[in-house]
């Protein structure tokens, strides 16, 4: 997802906190900012945006306490990021909040991130790194929307899914979230519409392509997104992919029929008839948070 910082998602782990809060202010307010005392929290409905025109939108937008600033495509990223912002909270229990509460602390998050967001920017810039800060989206085969499945009871949550499963130490006996709504990236898409051109302009520019390196820890997802990269050509644009490689009871039903080995066979196989193809493909499993190791950043720009 691309635009202003300031139409990203919010954090999920700030949900049960915000919970709290926003039942003591709606339990604790009248004022029509609020809403009636205990109206049940829905999301804002789905929208066609091709046929909705711009000034509606803006309109819709005005009307849940919104910011309208900025072209069409900001503002249906923002109505996005705030329908599943709401999705997202009633998954975590606090149903009986009005939309304005909720509107209020989705803008004062957005704004949080658009700070750490420049800070991170900076960072980069200063050494030379060209970033994209992609926040609360899950790496897909397609778009839309997905159910995420936590394992926030762990006692380190450790990862996230769109494959629900017995990986999950955390049944939801505690009372901690397991599920979520988020937004899908199509990852295959992203690549061949996104970074291809980036790579096409960079060579005619300069006669030579920039290195691009993903590394793909997606939980399971990589049994849908390898095959999809390869089939899409977004494989072969990128220099070097660090890949983690997880047990089979993580592929869903996107997922190929085929162990990882197998895939991977089947991609050196089909390499040799496109010997231009720059990938190399490393098995990669970095658990070293787990023992709190920093890794510093590189000192030399690359």
């Amino acid at each position: 997802m691309d635009g202003d910082p300031e139409d990203w998602p919010a954090d999920p782990q700030h949900l049960r906190q915000l919970d709290r809060s926003l039942r003591a202010s709606s339990n604790g307010s009248t004022s029509s900012s609020r809403g009636r005392r205990g109206a049940a929290l829905e999301a804002p409905p789905k929208l066609c945006f091709e046929l909705l025109k711009e000034r509606d939108l803006k309109a819709k937008l005005s009307g849940l306490g919104l910011s309208n600033e900025g072209s069409k495509k900001n503002c249906v990223d923002r109505y996005t990021a705030f329908r599943n912002y709401v999705l997202a909270l009633k998954d975590s229990g606090a149903t009986d909040v009005s939309l304005a509460a909720a509107a209020a602390d989705f803008t004062k998050q957005q704004k949080r991130y658009a700070r750490a967001a420049a800070r991170v920017n900076g960072f980069f810039q200063q050494r030379g790194y060209q970033a994209l800060i992609l926040t609360e989206v899950a790496a897909s085969i397609r778009n839309g929307t997905a159910s995420f499945f936590l394992d926030s009871g762990s006692p380190v949550e450790w990862g996230a899914s769109l494959t629900k499963g017995g990986w999950q130490k955390n049944n939801g006996s505690s009372g901690a979230k397991v599920e979520a709504h988020v937004q899908l990236l199509n990852l295959p898409a992203f690549a061949a519409g996104i970074v291809r051109p980036i790579l096409q302009q960079e060579l005619a520019a300069t006669g030579r392509l920039p290195p691009v390196v993903m590394k793909l820890d997606v939980e399971g997802e990589e049994y849908a997104l390898f095959p999809a990269l390869l089939l899409s050509g977004g494989l072969c644009d990128i220099s070097v992919l660090f890949l983690e490689v997880h047990g089979e009871s993580f592929r869903n039903a996107d997922g190929v029929n085929m162990t990882m080995p197998h895939m991977q066979q089947a991609f050196a196989t089909m390499r040799k008839a496109n010997p231009p193809c720059r990938v190399q493909v490393q098995d990669l499993d970095d658990e070293t948070f787990l023992n709190s190791k920093a890794i510093p950043f590189p000192s030399v720009a690359v």
